[in-house]
Order: C-alpha cells, then structure tokens, then sequence
C-alpha cells in the first residue's frame, strides 16, 4: 500500500516536470527555496510529506525540517497494520531534524504500547513542542501515565488530551505559556493533584472539561486570573457529587451541559458577556428530593452568571428554575441580561403558570427575546 502510493506521487511528479519542460516554462517546483518547500510539507500529514522524499534528489530530505507532525491511526486496524503504523512513527521522530515543533499530533489505540507512545510525547517537548492533540483509546489493556516532563513544558501554548485514563499527576506543574487547554473523558485521581493542575495554569486563557469524571474528588478550586472562556460538560452517566469553586474576573464565556450533578459557585464574573445554562433531564431528577437538589444548584449557577449580557437556557434549566414560587422569588435579578434566548433541541417549553412573566420580571433590561419551540398550556 505504501509502495503503491509512493510511486503514484512519483509518477505524478516526473509527469508535472515533463509538461513543463516540454512547453518551455521554467520547473517552478523544482525551483522553489527549502524553506517554503518545508513550509508547504508541514501543512500536510505526515505520512504523506514523507511519501515526497521519492520526488527527487533534493526532495530526500526535505520532509524532515517540518516542524508540524501529525500522526493518525485509523481502524479497522490489523496487527500488521498497526506494527507499520508504529515502526513509521517511530522512524519519523528518530529522523527528523532536531528543530523545535509548531505540532504534535496523535490519533491511535494504546493497546500494550504506553511507554512508547510516552517516549513520543516526551520527544514532541525536548523539541519545544507549542500546540499538543493526543486522542488516544483502548487503554484499559496496559494502564498509561502521561510523562512528567509534559506537565512542565515551558513552550506549550495548546493542549488537546482525549483520553479515558487516570491523570496521575507529578508533584510539579507549571505551565508557564499555556493558553488553551482541553481535557476529554480524563479521571482526575484527587484532591490535592487535581488542585496543582488547575494552580499550575498562570496564563490560561480557555478551559475545556467535557465528560471528565470527578468521583474521587469533593472540592475542586478554579482561580484563573486570566481566563476568558469556560466550558463545562458533564457526562451524564456518572454519579459525580463535586464542589467546583471558580473565581475568574476575566471570564466573558461561560457553557455548561449537564445534570447538575455537580455543584458550580461562580464568583467575581464581572466581566461575563455570554452564559448557556444547557440542563438536561434524567429519570432521577423526576425524585423530589433530587429535584431541590438540582433546583438550588441551579439556581447558584444562575447567579454565578448573572452578570452575563447574553443568556442562553434550555427548556429544563427553564423548568427547574421556575418550578417553585419560592425558588422563582429567589432568582437573582439579572440586571445586565439584554439577550435572553430559550434552546429547544427536540423539547418544547411550557410557559403555563405564568412562569414565564414572574421569570421575565427577573430581567428589566431585556431587549430581545428568542424561542426555538414554545408550548402553552
């Protein structure tokens, strides 16, 4: 397969060259500079800037000054397929030049290779790698820890780790240039770990924690003075019970998707222009006891995004809030909310009860008011 595609660029190459030759114009490939020759290699896959090194004399060597690797493992995937997958990456990072890395990209299973995949990672920081993806599955054959020497990478500005393994975490951190950080389906382990990541962040710009399980931690401290933008997605199949407390005076976007099974105080969010209160139902909320539970969260949540300009609610978040008069009484007055938007994906809201003018009598500034599917009982 390889072979086939290496000769097909080959082919294609030579091709090109004739037709120029034959009209008489001058061979602009063959005569671009290195640098733009590179430049035009790291924006492809890898496996492909590699397939170029067949092109010509010059080409040889060409693909191992990009400074971007991308790699990707795509199933179905049998075992001799995924030994020429891992031999290929491991070539590439032995060959290519010692220049630093714009990239580090990589898509595959883990299977029983973690310390190999490790020895990738670690190689992508010793190259002063900015901007990190690692998507990684079937983990739960060989237990993988991600090196220490990633938690203290100085040149890091983006990170991308989707994973569903146990973040063990060293006892330093220190992100000194990291702006954006996503994390995907991660097991935070405890208490004090969990709270040098997040105190580990000095420059953080935008969060991300989607389905990342909480089980083993009951106090969680958010305290970014530079962050801008938080997005919470809860996944709804855990049983989390965790006290998230965010302080962020720079925040201006907030987006949560979940049950409330967790608990969000929200404070000094002065500088909030957008907030979506995505709740979802479950069976269980249906409880009483649950669903005061969720109704107090709720109604905490709101306040913590109260200074936002645009609001966005789901019909639940909708329900829930108003499902008392107490409760509806005790609704913060959402003084700077001139947008107020109600997402309905597949769920009409019922304004019956003169809900929504006591909601409305929360919101004096309101200027525009936005329905997806409404319902009148």
């Amino acid at each position: 397969m390889i072979e086939e595609g290496l000769s097909t660029c080959k082919a294609k190459f030579q091709k090109l060259n004739n037709k120029v030759n034959v009209d008489g114009h001058k061979d602009w490939i063959g005569n671009l500079p290195n640098e733009i020759i590179q430049h035009i290699l790291s924006l492809l896959p890898t496996k492909d800037a590699v397939k170029t090194s067949v092109l010509s004399r010059r080409w040889h060597s060409q693909w191992m000054f990009v400074r971007n690797l991308d790699f990707a493992e795509f199933p179905p995937n049998m075992n001799q397929k995924r030994k020429l997958f891992m031999d290929f990456v491991d070539r590439v990072i032995a060959l290519r030049k010692p220049l630093d890395l714009n990239l580090f990209a990589l898509v595959c299973e883990v299977f029983t290779d973690a310390s190999r995949i490790n020895s990738w990672v670690c190689a992508a920081v010793k190259h002063n790698v900015q901007h990190l993806l690692l998507v990684l599955d079937q983990i739960h054959l060989e237990p993988l820890e991600l090196p220490h020497c990633l938690f203290t990478c100085d040149t890091l500005r983006k990170a991308f780790i989707v994973a569903d393994i146990l973040l063990n975490l060293p006892s330093s951190i220190h992100f000194s240039n990291l702006k954006l950080l996503t994390l995907q389906y991660v097991v935070f382990p405890g208490y004090e770990s969990t709270q040098r990541l997040f105190s580990g962040l000095p420059v953080l710009e935008e969060l991300t924690l989607d389905s990342c399980c909480w089980l083993n931690v009951e106090i969680v401290t958010i305290a970014l003075p530079m962050l801008k933008k938080l997005d919470i997605k809860e996944n709804l199949a855990d049983q989390d019970n965790c006290q998230f407390f965010i302080i962020a005076e720079n925040l201006n976007s907030f987006y949560y998707i979940g049950t409330l099974r967790n608990d969000y105080w929200i404070y000094n969010s002065v500088s909030l222009d957008w907030g979506l209160m995505g709740l979802c139902s479950t069976d269980d909320i249906g409880e009483s006891s649950r669903l005061r539970e969720v109704a107090q969260r709720a109604g905490r949540l709101l306040r913590g995004i109260s200074c936002a300009k645009e609001l966005l609610l789901t019909p639940y978040a909708f329900e829930v809030l108003t499902y008392s008069e107490y409760l509806c009484a005790c609704m913060p007055v959402l003084y700077k909310v001139t947008y107020l938007g109600f997402l309905s994906p597949g769920t009409a809201i019922n304004f019956g009860c003169r809900a929504l003018a006591k909601f409305l009598e929360k919101l004096p500034c309101l200027e525009l008011l936005v329905f997806q599917s409404v319902t009148f009982l």
